[in-house]
């Protein structure tokens, strides 16, 4: 909406969750930007549970209306399998994660690592992967609130080696600090997951264009059949 009112009362919010059981959680998305902007910044909780809970795999997930989460869990399931096949995990390696959002891929990594570090700007993101990383028993994830170029300098920094670096980036890609992190870090492997071919290119060519990275695999992971989108998951090694 536009304004905080609603227009309606709780009379109607009532008879919305008596006639479609299946809705979890009614939130008001305030939304007061004359821009083309889809949400607001501001939420409001009216009815049902204040969190939806998803599995994906074996793994639970709480997630809140600000945090970002695969719709479709049987795919974002071979997603991240196919991410653990391309990492090849022993559980000695030091594993970052950025932009990890509800830290569904980084507790996957946890569970074949022997630390992972899960990067994310959404405060509630951050807040909703510390409970997920509770629900799964996961000890060795610690998480970051914050940019992603931010933190991958301040690892740099710290000069603590780092064996793999996951990057699941906006539509927009990664930006050019974030790339020149990663490159100073120097990891053994990089696995970038994208949800647009054409800044995945870019950035794959910044990765590549001082042969500082290989390109080893490619695979396409079919998140929204029946559209023109697709998932890339890539692997390069040094």
């Amino acid at each position: 909406t536009k304004e905080d009112n609603l227009g309606f009362d709780q009379n109607v919010l009532n008879d919305l969750v008596r006639t479609f059981p299946q809705v979890v959680s009614i939130y008001q998305n305030i939304n007061r930007s004359p821009k083309t902007v889809l949400m607001g910044k501001d939420f409001r909780f009216l009815k049902g549970k204040p969190d939806l809970e998803d599995a994906i795999g074996l793994f639970k997930f709480k997630i809140s209306p600000r945090s970002f989460f695969q719709v479709n869990a049987a795919q974002a399931e071979i997603l991240n399998e196919k991410v653990l096949e391309y990492a090849n995990l022993s559980g000695e390696e030091t594993v970052i994660d950025s932009y990890c959002g509800t830290a569904t891929i980084s507790i996957y990594a946890a569970k074949q690592s022997e630390k992972v570090y899960g990067i994310e700007v959404e405060k509630s993101a951050v807040r909703d992967a510390k409970i997920n990383c509770e629900l799964n028993g996961i000890s060795n994830l610690k998480l970051f609130t914050g940019k992603a170029e931010e933190w991958l300098y301040k690892w740099r920094r710290s000069g603590e080696e780092v064996h793999l670096i996951i990057v699941d980036p906006p539509r927009r890609g990664c930006s050019s600090k974030v790339l020149k992190g990663i490159i100073k870090i120097k990891p053994k492997k990089i696995i970038y997951i994208s949800c647009n071919p054409a800044t995945l290119a870019r950035d794959l060519k910044y990765l590549t264009k001082d042969d500082d990275y290989k390109l080893k695999k490619v695979s396409p992971i079919d998140m929204f059949p029946q559209t023109s989108h697709i998932e890339c998951i890539v692997s390069l090694e040094k």
